[in-house]
């Protein structure tokens, strides 16, 4: 007869083993888009056409596509896009005389496009915002409708209209190819990820977080074409400004499902304090600390150079913004604030900056295994 124990730690194997045979089933691509920002229409009334993705780097033609999310047709005649409303009206893009949206109906707005004319502007691959506007019915200025605010973008992947579980809008880059015109694919999900964050420890603790190569594959963190071009980690500053708070060093490369720790303090008194094996590595931030109530970090991946050989763009590899401010309108996330607890992502193959995909544990449960599992399983096992 088996114990009941070995039932359960059985259980939990295979689990964590049919968890691993799905995954391998599924594309993996890496890295969502930089921080987006939506802000919906100012009109007073309730909007259902929302801009659903935007190709702003591509070799053809930029675009963005709309889609009309209510139950209603909606005649979007005359109403108009733009990457800078100080330009004059006349320069902005129009949408034609006729055009009517049914429910569920996509609209696909080409920079080059020879049956309804071009734009007199493009969007830009380093990343802007992008604005919709609508006719005033009373004559007066356009009335915005919805402004998406995206960063640096890969050749030919575009942003996409992702809703978490709170009903927060996001824009991160697309798993695969542009689908302009259909359906979405989804977010693009990175192999390396953050997998727990210490923002916010009792005093006298250390500030630290998690990464995580949740795939089976080596990862370099670099550009492998120019290895001097290294990943980033970022944070934000007092005002809210993105910063590099380590840019790794060279030749870093993550192996198969391996966590390295990034932290603020001496990696010697992390490593002592919670009697880290000194196989897994501990690096040193180089700037900053982690804001107690809300913040966004992010790791950063750089692509190729521009054509001058020294401008490097970033994408977002994986964001994550915590909140624990009442006040900032966003969901609040689980309480890992000053009570000695982390936060901990609970699948690292699900988008990150959704507040149902983290909890609260003990600091640093999961940097001893070597193999990713979810966390149920691991949990499970050792509770026990």
């Amino acid at each position: 007869m088996i114990p009941e124990r070995n039932k359960r730690l059985r259980l939990c194997a295979t689990l964590g083993a049919l968890w691993i045979i799905c995954g391998a089933m599924v594309a993996r691509p890496a890295a969502p888009s930089h921080f987006v920002n939506a802000m919906a229409g100012e009109s007073g009334v309730p909007e259902t056409i929302v801009i659903n993705e935007i190709l702003a780097h591509s070799d053809d033609s930029d675009a963005v596509e709309l889609l009309n999310i209510g139950e209603m047709p909606v005649d979007i005649s005359g109403w108009l896009l733009t990457d800078d409303l100080t330009k004059a009206q006349s320069l902005w893009a129009r949408i034609p005389s006729g055009t009517v949206l049914a429910p569920g109906a996509y609209y696909v707005s080409w920079q080059i496009d020879q049956n309804r004319g071009n734009w007199s502007f493009g969007l830009s691959e380093a990343g802007e915002t992008v604005h919709l506007l609508r006719p005033d019915p009373a004559g007066g200025p356009p009335l915005p409708v919805q402004q998406v605010s995206f960063g640096a973008s890969p050749n030919n992947v575009s942003f996409v209209r992702y809703v978490d579980s709170t009903g927060r809008v996001h824009y991160p880059l697309q798993a695969g190819r542009p689908t302009l015109g259909a359906a979405n694919r989804g977010p693009r999900l990175s192999p390396v990820v953050i997998e727990e964050i210490m923002h916010h420890p009792p005093g006298g603790g250390e500030e630290y977080v998690v990464i995580a190569n949740v795939s089976g594959l080596p990862i370099p963190l670099y550009d492998p074409g120019f290895p001097g071009n290294a990943w980033k980690f970022v944070g934000q500053d007092q005002n809210g400004r993105s910063h590099d708070m380590l840019v790794f060093p060279t030749a870093v490369q993550l192996d198969p499902y391996e966590r390295i720790v990034l932290a603020e303090g001496d990696p010697a008194a992390l490593r002592q304090r919670y009697g880290i094996s000194e196989s897994l590595r501990i690096f040193r931030w180089q700037r900053g600390g982690l804001n107690n109530r809300r913040e966004r970090i992010a790791l950063m991946e750089p692509q190729p150079p521009e054509a001058d050989g020294v401008t490097v763009y970033y994408v977002v590899a994986d964001a994550v913004e915590y909140n624990y401010d009442p006040d900032s309108g966003l969901p609040l996330w689980p309480d890992a604030s000053g009570n000695g607890l982390a936060l901990a992502r609970v699948d690292g193959r699900a988008f990150g900056d959704d507040p149902a995909n983290w909890h609260a544990i003990a600091p640093l449960r999961k940097v001893a295994p070597r193999l990713y599992l979810p966390w149920v399983s691991v949990e499970t096992a050792e509770a026990e």
